[in-house]
C-alpha cells in the first residue's frame, strides 16, 4: 500500500507493508469421516496395509507444521499401527473372528495432529470387518444318546437327524427315528 501525506506545501509518499501471521486455528480435516474395510480373518501376510489416510490443515503449511498421525482404541499397538507421518494404517498380526476370544469388527480412531504433533487434533473413525473363513469343524452342542432294541428285526436302519444350523436353540432340533425294511 502506498501512503501519501501533505502539509499543503510539501508532499511525501512511502510504501506500507502489512504482514499477517497465521495462527493455528484450524484442526486438520480427514478426506473421509469413516475408513472401512473388510478382510479375511487369520490373514498370515502381515504386516499388511489397510489404508493410507490423509488429513489437510487449512492453516499455513511449513516445515514446522507437519501433521502427525496416531491411533486410539481397540487393538491399537497390538494389532494395528499407523505411520507417524505417512498415515499408512497396517494390521500387524493375524486377526481371529471366531468365539470365544475372536472379534468380528474392530473399531478405533485415527488422529491427525498439526504443529508436528503438538497442535490441534482432527479425528476419523476406522472400522475393520473380518470375513469368516472355514477354519473350525462343526460341533455337537451335547452328546447324542439313543437306544436300539436288542431283539429288533434285522436289516432296519435307525438314525437321528439333527439340523446343526439351529443347534443353539434346542427347540429347533428335529429328531427322527425311522425303521426301514
Amino acid at each position: 500500500m502506498r501512503l501519501f501525506v501533505t502539509d499543503g506545501k510539501h508532499n511525501a509518499t512511502t510504501d506500507l507493508f502489512v504482514y499477517i501471521d497465521d495462527i493455528n486455528d484450524n484442526a486438520p480435516q480427514f478426506e473421509k469421516n469413516l475408513y472401512e474395510i473388510t478382510i479375511f480373518e487369520e490373514e498370515q501376510n502381515v504386516p499388511k496395509t489397510l489404508f493410507i489416510v490423509k488429513a489437510i490443515d487449512a492453516d499455513k503449511q511449513d516445515d514446522s507444521s507437519k501433521i502427525v498421525y496416531r491411533l486410539e482404541g481397540q487393538g491399537v499397538g497390538e494389532f494395528f499401527q499407523v505411520g507417524q507421518y505417512s498415515g499408512e494404517i497396517e494390521v500387524t498380526r493375524p486377526l481371529d473372528r471366531d468365539p470365544p476370544a475372536g472379534v468380528s469388527v474392530w473399531k478405533f480412531i485415527v488422529q491427525a495432529i498439526d504443529d508436528n504433533g503438538h497442535g490441534l487434533i482432527g479425528y476419523a473413525d476406522v472400522q475393520v470387518n473380518l470375513r469368516d473363513i472355514n477354519d473350525n469343524a462343526p460341533i455337537f452342542a451335547s452328546n447324542l444318546f439313543g437306544t436300539i432294541d436288542e431283539n429288533r428285526d434285522p436289516g432296519g436302519i435307525y438314525y437321528y437327524f439333527i439340523d446343526l444350523k439351529f443347534w443353539q436353540n434346542p427347540k429347533n432340533i428335529r429328531r427322527k427315528r425311522q425303521k426301514e425294511k
